[in-house]
């Protein structure tokens, strides 16, 4: 019979001869990837293919291919560097950040909005800082919002699942904390030390100290009270005390003694160093007076008018005489 052309192939994949310069000859297995050479008619060259083996992926033609593999995406079993489910079974996503085939176990999971928190290889430790971040059950400018009182947020537990846990503290020498609200802060100028509060001023003169109104915004309203019996009172510094030996009760007073004899009490010096200085007076029309004590009071019939004076009954022929001005005579 008739001769026949021979029909000539090659596969370009396998053929590592020197005379084929348009040969794969490694291109694709020296990176352990699959070489394919689809028509082997010899005609048909630069057609072979290098494609990426599973569970990367990329195909290129008459070239190495750039293999990507995305560890969040692909859950084969065959990549054994991949996240699969760690992030998405804790609610969070997934970010390969270089689909290299050559960079791997760099996949991270990062916590939904508003937390925070990115873990490589693993589920992320998601928080909420109530005081700085913005979210429903956040701070929010809550403590700055009362004025004059620089309250100050903190978070004790950022934890994601610890929510509604932040409070506003006063700031010292003020009082007060509240968690999740603004706080009632106080300062006892009595009891705290600041520029405005008493600093021991009342106790370093024996007297009581007292703040009517320990709200933080108002400062400078301390006093000072004198102990009793001694009374007196100041605002902002020591007090200006006084006793009145009269009408006071105590060891060297007059506890009554002038009026139970009728007589006045008198305490001209009320300085509370000046004890024991009170005088019994005889009312008039008697005369004399005593300190600390009773009076010895007289009365000169003759001179002072008194249902048992003279009263002019001698005058004006006659001199009158009292020969006893005793009170009692």
């Amino acid at each position: 019979g008739k001769a026949k052309a021979a029909v000539c192939t090659i596969d370009e994949c396998t053929e590592t001869s020197d005379l084929c310069p348009t040969c794969a000859k490694g291109e694709c297995s020296d990176r352990r990837q699959i070489c394919t050479d689809r028509d082997h008619g010899a005609h048909a060259l630069n057609d072979w293919t290098c494609t990426c083996p599973p569970p990367s992926s990329g195909k290129e033609t008459a070239r190495a291919a750039a293999c990507e593999l995305d560890e969040c995406a692909v859950t084969s079993v065959n990549c054994t560097t991949c996240a699969k489910n760690v992030c998405s079974d804790a609610g969070q996503s997934c970010a390969d950040a270089d689909k290299s085939s050559d960079s791997l176990n760099d996949w991270a999971c990062t916590c939904p909005f508003p937390s925070n928190g990115t873990a490589i290889q693993a589920a992320a430790q998601c928080t909420i800082d109530e005081c700085t971040d913005a979210c429903a059950s956040c701070e929010l400018g809550a403590c700055a919002a009362v004025p004059g009182q620089g309250q100050v947020c903190k978070d004790a537990n950022i934890d994601a699942q610890s929510l509604f846990d932040w409070s506003c503290e006063c700031p010292a020498p003020a009082q007060g904390r509240a968690t999740a609200q603004a706080a009632n802060c106080t300062i006892d100028e009595c009891v705290e030390t600041c520029v405005a509060c008493a600093n021991g001023a009342c106790e370093a003169e024996g007297q009581a100290c007292n703040d009517p109104d320990t709200v933080s915004t108002a400062q400078g309203d301390w006093t000072c009270t004198c102990s009793p019996p001694a009374r007196g009172m100041e605002v902002q510094q020591a007090a200006v005390c006084i006793l009145d030996e009269c009408t006071e009760s105590c060891a060297t007073c007059a506890n009554a003694i002038c009026r139970d004899v009728g007589q006045d009490c008198i305490d001209a010096n009320k300085d509370i160093d000046a004890l024991g200085d009170w005088t019994c007076e005889c009312v008039a029309p008697e005369t004399g007076f005593a300190t600390a004590g009773t009076a010895d009071c007289t009365v000169d019939e003759c001179t002072y008018t008194c249902p048992t004076c003279a009263a002019g009954a001698c005058a004006p022929a006659q001199t009158c005489d009292d020969p006893d001005t005793a009170a009692d005579s």
